[in-house]
């Protein structure tokens, strides 16, 4: 399985500067790291969005035939957008994601994402929903993963205000099932 990303401020050495913390009550500390390698069956993905871009997600997938939420990933108290994303599990799987995250300043989440199914695009989510232009710090991401079932999962960053960074997990296809688009190449 590759690892792609993950695309954002993972950068746990760039500290805000004083003077942001000074201005700045609400900017948050202490990033930690989620991982769902491996949980490629997704069949619900929650988010919220604010006026710092994507204050939190959280995925629902399936294990041993049964669905599973994982954790919350950033802000856990803004309700204020709020997002499902449904997808027709098993026949829609995830081909790709893409977004927005900001190189410079202060404000740490990725500001915009937008999922891709081999059905349809969900999004875009976050600050670009809500008509804001693109800032010239801001940096784009995009991870396609292709049309046939390759999606391996999900990791990235988060800290108490939102999320830092995302990426995915690719399962590239092997020599022992070169005309299979849908089996998923078990992890060694």
């Amino acid at each position: 399985m590759i690892k792609l990303g993950p695309s954002g401020r993972n950068n746990q050495t760039d500290p805000p500067s004083f003077w942001s913390l000074l201005t700045n009550p609400r900017l948050c500390m202490n990033p930690r790291h989620f991982d769902l390698k491996g949980h490629h069956e997704i069949s619900q993905i929650l988010l919220t969005e604010g006026d710092l871009g994507i204050t939190s997600i959280q995925f629902q997938y399936v294990e041993d035939s049964k669905y599973v939420l994982s954790d919350e990933y950033g802000l856990q108290s803004n309700r204020d957008q709020f997002h499902t994303i449904e997808l027709n599990h098993p026949a829609e799987y995830i081909c790709g994601i893409s977004g927005l995250y900001n190189t410079s300043g202060d404000s740490y989440n990725i500001k915009q994402l937008t999922f891709t199914t081999n059905i349809k695009e969900y999004g875009p989510f976050g600050l670009a929903s809500q008509g804001l232009y693109t800032l010239s710090s801001e940096k784009s991401f995009s991870f396609r993963l292709g049309e046939s079932r390759r999606f391996g999962g999900f990791h990235g960053t988060y800290y108490s205000c939102g999320l830092l960074s995302i990426g995915a997990y690719f399962n590239p296809k092997t020599m022992s099932s070169p005309n299979s688009d849908s089996e998923i190449p078990k992890e060694r």
